[in-house]
């Protein structure tokens, strides 16, 4: 039995729940795999839960996208026993947390937007370095994006405003202003002439860039690790209760049919 994630972090049920089979010593050999099963669901779903929820509060305005940004997969039927039966949780498209299996389900994660995100969300998570692909450049804001109305609701660049911009050819140019280096940091991007005055009267809107480099900033492992035994046991306790409810209803049932009751 184990609960796995993204992150590189495998934890072995096992040895939980021994200290929690302690109070329900009387059920431990009627347990059987669904109801590991139906325990491993229900933690891997709280902390789901949990890690979008915690979105709010680690970035500033963050999209509906990176509020959807964690799944989890549950045990499947196929488990049939309870060494095989596992879960797992953490980002949307990392290993063994397929989109197309991951709940809750996502619409919008397979589009171009839905990429990016995702691309964001795991250097958020694990850090690391974004680079264009093929040589070319990503956008990026600059300190005069917002000002330009290129900022939308959630603090990223609107590229619809950004393509119409580069569409206005005399008032805004793409690229490396004469005079700068091309390989010069900053220096290429979308940007506005302010007058007559050439190339030394301009501001940049929108920075290219062709590689970024992110710190972790989304506590992902100590989420887990401090809510983890706590869930787990929540529901085990609440997979034991059923049981004993269906013990009772059962011998109920059975006394009935004798005539006892």
């Amino acid at each position: 039995m184990q609960i796995g994630s993204n992150n590189k972090m495998d934890i072995v049920v096992k040895t939980n729940l021994k200290a929690y089979k302690k109070e329900w010593k009387k059920l431990e050999k009627r347990m059987t795999p669904n109801h590991v099963g139906f325990t491993l669901g229900g933690t891997v779903f709280d902390l789901a839960k949990i890690l979008n929820n915690n979105t709010k509060f680690v970035f500033d305005k963050p999209t509906p996208l990176t509020k959807r940004a964690f799944g989890y997969i549950a045990p499947t039927r196929q488990q049939k026993t309870i060494a095989e039966k596992s879960a797992w949780v953490g980002l949307k498209s990392e290993r063994n947390i397929p989109i197309a299996r991951a709940k809750p389900r996502s619409a919008n994660y397979t589009s171009g937007a839905g990429l990016r995100y995702r691309q964001l969300m795991r250097l958020q998570v694990n850090g690391g370095t974004r680079t264009a692909k093929n040589g070319s450049f990503f956008w990026t804001p600059s300190k005069h994006s917002e000002s330009y109305g290129l900022l939308n609701t959630y603090g990223g660049l609107n590229y619809k405003r950004i393509k119409t911009y580069q569409a206005d050819k005399k008032k805004f140019f793409t690229g490396v202003p004469r005079g700068k280096r091309k390989s010069s940091q900053n220096a290429n991007g979308l940007w506005k002439r302010l007058g007559e005055d050439g190339r030394a009267n301009i501001q940049m809107v929108a920075s290219l860039e062709k590689q970024t480099q992110y710190t972790k900033r989304y506590p992902y492992s100590r989420f887990i690790r401090a809510n983890i035994n706590r869930l787990l046991k929540r529901n085990f306790d609440k997979q034991m209760m059923n049981l004993k409810r269906h013990i009772k209803r059962k011998k109920i049932r059975r006394l009935r049919r004798i005539g006892a009751v």
